[in-house]
């Protein structure tokens, strides 16, 4: 009787094999879905975030752009502020040495007048020595 059985049992631990391994398969067949569809939606997000750095360095580039502008725009004020300021000192100095050139001028002017007071004092600053002795 077991001999009868004995093809039955076989077939039934073969059958049990079968499902599984089908099931086995499936349950791979199942990961390695979800496995693709994961890797598509990663590189769907690689591709976003790639657009969104591109973009984000295009923007940076672009304001960097007038801010370099800016940047020149500003060095070259000041430049022009500090030739400016040398050229103010200069014509200040230059406004000192007329003032004094002008100074000196009236004082040569005047020099005459005041040696002419002192030729006429000459008498009688010797008439003042000669009676003190």
């Amino acid at each position: 009787m077991f001999e009868a059985k004995r093809p039955w049992v076989e077939y039934e631990n073969v059958r049990q094999e079968y499902e599984e391994i089908k099931l086995a398969h499936d349950q791979v067949k199942d990961e390695k879905c979800s496995v693709t569809i994961w890797r598509l939606k990663s590189k769907r997000r690689q591709q976003i975030l790639r657009r969104h750095l591109k973009n984000a360095k295009k923007n940076q580039t672009n304001q960097k752009q007038p801010q370099d502008v800016i940047e020149r725009k500003d060095k070259h004020i000041d430049e022009l502020q500090q030739a400016f300021t040398v050229k103010q000192n200069a014509e200040l100095d230059q406004q000192r040495r007329i003032s004094n050139i002008r100074k000196r001028t009236e004082d040569l002017q005047n020099e005459p007048r005041t040696t002419e007071y002192c030729v006429n004092l000459q008498p009688q600053i010797d008439d003042i020595t000669y009676d003190l002795r």
